[in-house]
């Protein structure tokens, strides 16, 4: 008995104990005063849990915690203002009745680290977190929540941007979702289940939800519909399934479907299909035991997603490996794909990759192509690229191509120095097709090496250029701005940024087959030149470019070109030094004025033949400001006759017309000004299929009054083959016809037939270039 009664005594003991306690802790908790004391003693209890700054209201009824911070391993919570309103005697009840939970600018950060990130089970928690949020969750009983100005984050990457999430308990036990947003309203169910785990349902429906808010111009407003149910405990599980998903890209109609199973820490399945205009994709896969995922994507007129874009595009593929360490092999196949004036005719690759981590491990790709470049007229062909790369080491690229009737290779690497890149590239071909315009045909036999390092770029090597043929458009009729003209603040364009920090060192080999035709020059290009330019720099040349079987055009002519060097020095590409001389043979018919074997005053001079005056001029300056002096064989003629004969085929004194005096007198005084009279004629000339039209002067001998004169001709000229041309003139105002056929036998011997209306002959001439 004496044990019992002090059994009894003992429970009495410690139930008053307690029941002190207890009546202390309320009397503590619905003061101010003993509130804070509580929560002083609460947090010095579990230091690391949370952090407060200030609080008001009591334990018992109402309490606003400002400034609060919830810190675990996973999940970083910050909150401005937190207000409870509860009622504590509920928890004789067995649960923990909270009537409004009021939470002002809340932001959420899940910590992804690199390790949670790849190292499987995923989870949003801790065992431990889990089990105690489970144990506490069952005894809780919310009936209104509401959040404002509500930030989800993952590390620094937003996820959820709210304005308002509000909870509203139902009579079915289940909670009336509003949530609201500069980019949309969603609305809902939720009906959760308290045990000893939380189950729970979802159901969202939002009609116009902007997704994507920086991109408003091309992607529309999205609606869904979301049905999700999930467990929460020591091992989540969720079941989501939104459909249907639909909006516009682009004011095309997007159509999408998406199915996710998560248990015991493995996706078990995923499935995901979309549809815009005609392209469908479609996604599916696992990660039960480890990663299995395929793909496909289907765009037959890419113009629809892009408007700048035409042709088709497939894609397929599969990721395999585990989470830590997945693997991924792609194909990529498309046909008449049209981008920003390159056209890929075919293209077909395929790209391994594999993972260590979030560590790119290694890359290889394969990549066969056809592409046609509409700037340059030029078709890439058999393009045959593989890229690889291993952990730690650079790029490496080993291609192919043809163009043309050539065939290059090309071979380096490229490295990424945090954000900084470097590259070295070298290009080796022969017989290329680079341009084929009408204004240009360029073909290269290149042997070069590009380095790329600090947003400079700089090209040496050695260019051969075995064809060309440079017909620049006639820019004469264009108003420009004079040299000293500077445009101040011009802002740069991309182009003109890549070329200030362009570095050029190229050594330029012409070929044999180099025909230019550019201003007043037409001829055949030889030598070689050194290209020269520094950062910042305009382009210079070093070296020396001459010509063969050249005309100059002046004063309406077409002058043989005896010498011809374009020197440069060191100056500027397009402005180099000229060393020109240009000859015109003009054909003078002459009668013999009396007889050597008498005296005769009666007797009539006749035909004594033809004799050649060689007039011509020399060019020295600068193509942009070119200096032109007069000189002829035989010596003695004076420079107006010289610009007579180079302009009407006579001396000054036959020149009898008022106008023609003014056009002589005029170009005698400006002889470094380009003529005018060739600019009218090439478009007539180029129309008819001619190589030569124009005037010229025909001297004839009048056999019926014994006299020589010179008589105004249209001249035609046609090249009939590679070696051989006719010419002909034919009087304006007098019945006078000239017709010469030139054959260029070989090399230096040319055969020459001519015939007119006094006699027919036969030359044969040899020439030798001094």
């Amino acid at each position: 008995m004496k044990i019992v009664k002090k059994l009894i005594l003992g429970m009495l003991n410690f139930f008053l104990l307690m029941l002190l306690l207890v009546m202390l802790f309320v009397v503590m908790a619905s003061t101010p005063s003993g509130t804070r004391a509580v929560l002083s003693l609460a947090h010095s209890l579990a230091p690391n849990a949370f952090q407060y700054q200030a609080v008001t209201g009591r334990l018992t009824s109402a309490l606003t915690l400002y400034d609060l911070e919830v810190t675990t391993p996973s999940v970083d919570i910050k909150a401005g203002q937190v207000k409870f309103v509860w009622q504590p005697l509920a928890l004789w009840r067995g649960k923990w009745q909270i009537n409004q939970l009021l939470i002002q600018q809340m932001k959420v950060v899940f910590k992804m680290n690199q390790a949670a990130a790849i190292s499987p089970p995923l989870r949003l928690m801790t065992e431990t977190e889990v089990l105690r949020l489970s144990h506490w969750t069952k005894y809780l009983d919310l009936q209104q929540l509401e959040c404002n100005q509500v930030r989800v984050m993952a590390e620094d990457k937003l996820v959820i941007n709210l304005a308002s999430l509000h909870l509203h308990e139902l009579p079915s036990h289940a909670y009336q979702i509003d949530m609201h947003s500069s980019l949309g309203n969603m609305t809902g169910r939720f009906f959760p289940q308290w045990t000893d785990e939380l189950n729970w349902v979802l159901q969202l429906k939002s009609d116009s939800v902007q997704l994507v808010p920086t991109m408003q111009s091309m992607v529309g407003p999205m609606s869904f519909v979301i049905h999700a149910k999930g467990k929460f405990g020591q091992q989540a599980e969720l079941t989501l399934r939104v459909k249907p998903f639909q909006g516009t890209w682009r004011q095309q109609a997007v159509k999408g479907d998406l199915w996710l199973v998560y248990q015991a820490a493995r996706l078990k399945k995923l499935t995901l299909s979309l549809t815009l205009a005609d392209a469908v994709a479609h996604v599916q896969g696992d990660m039960t035991q480890a990663l299995n995922f395929n793909w496909r994507i289907s765009v037959p007129q890419l113009v629809k997603l892009w408007p700048s874009w035409s042709g088709d595009f497939l894609s397929d593929g599969n990721l395999s490996g585990t989470l830590a360490r997945p693997v991924m092999a792609a194909r990529i196949h498309s046909s008449k794909l049209l981008m920003e004036g390159v056209s890929v005719d075919k293209l077909h690759a395929l790209i391994k990759a594999r993972m260590d981590g979030a560590t790119l491990k290694s890359v290889e790709a394969n990549i066969h192509a056809q592409l046609f470049i509409a700037k340059l007229g030029v078709t890439l062909k058999k393009i045959n690229l593989e890229v690889s790369q291993v952990l730690g080491k650079p790029w490496q690229l080993n291609g192919a191509f043809s163009s043309g009737l050539g065939r290059a290779t090309l071979a380096g690497e490229l490295n990424w120095h945090q954000r900084a890149m470097s590259a070295a590239l070298t290009l080796k071909g022969h017989d290329l097709q680079v341009v084929n315009l009408k204004e240009y045909a360029v073909t290269l036999s290149p042997n070069v090496t590009l380095r790329y390092v600090h947003d400079v770029i700089q090209v040496q090597g050695v260019l051969r250029v075995p064809s060309a043929s440079i017909k620049p458009l006639d820019f004469s009729t264009m108003t420009t701005l004079p040299e000293d003209v500077v445009i101040a603040q011009a802002k740069p364009t991309d182009e003109a940024r890549l070329f200030n920090r362009l570095i050029l060192n190229l050594q330029v080999v012409l070929g044999d087959h180099i025909l230019m035709d550019y201003q007043n020059v037409s001829a055949q290009l030889k030598g070689k030149l050194i290209v020269d330019k520094r950062a910042g720099g305009a382009l210079t040349g070093v070296g020396e470019l001459r010509t063969e079987n050249g005309k100059y055009a002046a004063y309406g002519r077409k002058l043989t070109i005896e010498r011809g060097r374009l020197i440069y020095a060191g100056n500027v590409l397009t402005n180099p030094g000229l060393d020109i001389k240009a000859t015109q043979l003009v054909k003078v018919l002459s009668a013999s004025g009396g007889s050597q074997l008498t005296n005769a005053a009666d007797f009539q001079s006749g035909f004594s033949g033809t004799e050649t005056v060689l007039v011509g001029l020399a060019v020295s300056g600068t193509l942009n400001h070119p200096r032109v002096s007069f000189f002829s064989v035989p010596e003695g003629i004076s420079r107006m006759d010289i610009i007579s004969y180079l302009i009407f085929g006579y001396p000054q004194s036959q020149v009898s017309s008022a106008s023609g005096l003014l056009l002589l007198n005029n170009v005698f005084n400006h002889p470094d000004e380009p003529s005018s009279i060739s600019k009218v004629t090439q478009g007539l000339q180029n129309s008819l299929g001619l190589s030569e039209l124009g005037m010229e002067n025909v001297e004839y001998f009048d056999a019926n009054t014994n006299t020589t004169g010179s008589a105004q001709a249209l001249s035609l000229g046609k090249e009939l083959g590679h070696d051989i041309s006719l010419h002909y003139s034919v009087g304006v105002m007098q019945s006078v016809s000239v017709l010469n056929i030139r054959y260029q036998w070989r090399k230096h011997w040319v055969l020459q037939a001519e015939t007119n209306a006094l006699e027919n002959g036969v030359d044969v001439l040899y020439s030798i270039e001094r």
